[in-house]
């Protein structure tokens, strides 16, 4: 497998199933059979999946597989902060002869690929000169953050949690992307991160962010996460079934 170091971005694109799209059985086959592999997520969206961007017209390209998508789609626009491929966690891989998936270095795949959007505050906006500094500033505390929350919890390498933080074209201004074999961790750390809070001489204390939303997906197949152990945590799982709408009248 043939690794990528020469990207400058990435384009994540987000796919919402709606219930037309529930009478075809081919919609997800179609979504994960194209160039770009696609993982099941959890949350506000259904699937989702990367491509990575090199030139910076490449943001405005579309996935291939929203074309074939019956559903909502939307893309948002990631650029790392860390410059250096070298201590990167996410790369892109040449997989067959022309697919290019988003993949965790080696020695760093974890059962759960979680992506973190958060949207600063205006008080701050209101402050803000430097935007890139700031996210290099939050890119090294949430780095000192997990780091504290691997030692505490006794995690060796192989099971420790890992993030990245992206800056962003889109509405919210910051994405971290995580890696972990128990997304119970990351909810943990993500809730750490929403009420950080920064000191301001005329108003004081206030807060960095917003609002933050989170959504997991499924890095490994069913069958490696249950290889793994356990999965901390719970769901809760809406069904939509085409079979049970009965139009006809009785007489």
């Amino acid at each position: 497998m043939e690794r990528s170091s020469d990207w400058n971005g990435m384009i994540l694109h987000l796919f919402r199933q709606v219930d037309s799209s529930v009478h075809s059985s081919n919609t997800i086959k179609e979504l994960t059979d194209g160039n770009i592999h696609s993982y099941t997520a959890f949350g506000n969206y259904d699937r989702l999946c990367f491509t990575p961007v090199y030139r910076f017209v490449d943001y405005m390209k579309r996935s291939e597989n929203a074309y074939r998508w019956i559903g909502g789609h939307k893309d948002i626009m990631l650029y790392p902060v860390i410059r250096s491929s070298t201590e990167r966690r996410f790369s892109f891989a040449q997989i067959g002869s022309n697919k290019m998936d988003l993949t965790m270095a080696p020695n760093y795949e974890r059962r759960f690929l979680i992506m973190t959007m958060l949207f600063i505050s205006s008080e701050v906006k209101e402050k803000l000169t430097d935007y890139q500094a700031l996210l290099e500033r939050c890119a090294k505390y949430v780095g000192g953050m997990i780091e504290k929350f691997n030692s505490a919890a006794g995690y060796q390498e192989e099971e420790s949690v890992f993030g990245e933080v992206y800056g962003t074209f889109n509405s919210a201004e910051m994405c971290i992307l995580w890696g972990a074999n128990q997304f119970t961790d990351v909810q943990y750390l993500v809730d750490q991160i929403r009420y950080l809070s920064i000191s301001e001489q005329e108003k004081g204390t206030i807060p960095l962010f917003a609002s933050s939303y989170t959504i997991i997906s499924l890095y490994q197949s069913i069958s490696d996460i249950l290889k793994k152990g356990p999965v901390k945590g719970g769901t809760m799982i809406q069904l939509a079934s085409a079979s049970l709408r009965d139009t006809t009248v009785g007489a």
